[in-house]
């Protein structure tokens, strides 16, 4: 896929006072590498809340580094948390197509813990209540607040909560910069796995987004 505007752009060098680290969603169900019996990953599966997606471990490491070296620089890293509570139920249609979303996804169970040596204690956390942060949350209100008119992206799922905030935020006029191998999808509908995150990748990099990786976003803070 190519175009004109986006090709062959690099994520550009971004300073930490204007721009901000951002991970969407950290839902440990969603890693096959997770300590989950057979029988909970059928009733995981049986609830059409979440899928199995296989690379889902292998974006947080690459989020965690990008995250340290982000702080290392004095950048300010934040984690949108899905996590329901009978104050703030899941939002929008989502009970339509996932019944028990509240339940599953409720605060206290092991698929809204965080991953170990995710958060650190300066990091900021901003609680959603559906796909996108922009619609369910204070993001926006706490981005203008601060001032960040750039946002670097990592997290799960590509097509759905990445990508519902990434065109949100681009529509509203934050500029995004994906960290695409710290991101990860499950399969969808006849997509398999890597062929849903690289079709999300494309269609966000097409109008919404540049794209870069998260070893590249290291180098380049090194060099600033």
């Amino acid at each position: 896929m190519s175009n004109s505007v986006t090709d062959g752009l690099r994520a550009p060098k971004v300073q930490p006072r204007a721009a901000i680290l951002l991970r969407i969603l950290d839902t440990q169900l969603m890693s096959s590498e997770q300590p989950f019996s057979a029988s909970t990953s059928s009733r995981v599966s049986e609830q059409l809340l979440v899928e199995e997606v296989p690379d889902a471990t292998k974006a947080f490491e690459n989020f965690i580094k990008a995250a340290e070296a982000w702080r290392s620089i004095g950048g300010t890293v934040m984690h949108v948390h899905t996590c329901y509570t009978p104050e703030q139920p899941p939002g929008g249609c989502m009970l339509d197509f996932a019944p028990r979303a509240g339940e599953v996804l409720s605060e206290g169970v092991l698929a809204t813990a965080f991953y170990d040596g995710l958060i650190q204690s300066e990091d900021k956390i901003v609680r959603k209540t559906n796909f996108s942060a922009v619609t369910s949350s204070n993001l926006s209100e706490v981005l203008r607040d601060k001032g960040y008119g750039t946002v670097i992206i990592g997290g799960l799922t590509t097509p759905i909560c990445v990508g519902t905030t990434v065109d949100n935020l681009s529509m509203s006029g934050i500029k995004v910069i994906i960290l695409e191998d710290a991101c990860a999808s499950q399969s969808i509908g006849s997509r398999s796995v890597q062929d849903a995150h690289t079709f999300a990748i494309e269609r966000m990099r097409f109008l919404f987004a540049q794209v870069t990786s998260s070893s590249e976003s290291i180098a380049s803070l090194k060099l600033a």
